[in-house]
């Protein structure tokens, strides 16, 4: 073992917890219980995850439920949800969805006016030759729709937005004094 595997959040041996069901909850936002800025200890509720190399990394891949969680700090920044893959890696994600505590149906085929029914108008959207890409800001956390063009709904990726800017900084050295 080395020094740095115990920096590492362990997930061999880790069992779901039965009464976290695999539900996608965009009020808080949450996949199985567990939210954006939540601990990543919290992701024990899910279960053994399916890539150990990629854990270790802290990237925590669902594949057989559609799931990936991303940990930054020791919290999880962000959300990963497909209904398609288009790596043919991750399983459509066949949970239920939750948006302003209703029961709301997310499937493969949605396109962006079913989005709008359901949200209202992105804030942003950016259109590429292979995906409409349809931003949406929420409970300090942005939401990133993927749709392709013939095909509809492929994934969204949430996002922690404090947590996600602060990813991308340097470490601070501690001003405390000792």
């Amino acid at each position: 073992m080395g020094i740095l595997d115990s920096f590492q959040i362990k997930s061999r041996g880790w069992h779901a917890a039965a009464e976290h069901p695999w539900e996608l909850d965009l009020d808080k936002p949450a996949v199985g219980g567990v939210a954006l800025r939540d601990p990543a200890t919290l992701l024990w509720k899910l279960g053994p995850t399916d890539d150990a190399a990629a854990a270790a990394q802290g990237r925590y891949f669902f594949l057989q439920k559609g799931v990936e969680a991303e940990v930054v700090h020791q919290r999880v920044n962000l959300w990963r949800v497909y209904w398609q893959d288009v790596t043919g890696r991750f399983s459509s994600f066949a949970g239920p969805c939750r948006f302003r505590s209703a029961p709301v149906e997310l499937r493969v085929g949605m396109v962006e006016k079913d989005l709008e029914n359901l949200f209202g108008p992105p804030v942003w959207r950016h259109e590429e030759k292979d995906v409409l890409r349809c931003f949406y800001g929420r409970h300090a956390a942005e939401w990133e729709w993927l749709l392709h063009p013939l095909e509809g709904l492929q994934q969204l990726t949430m996002r922690a937005m404090p947590l996600y800017a602060a990813a991308s900084a340097e470490p601070q050295p501690s001003t405390r004094a000792t």
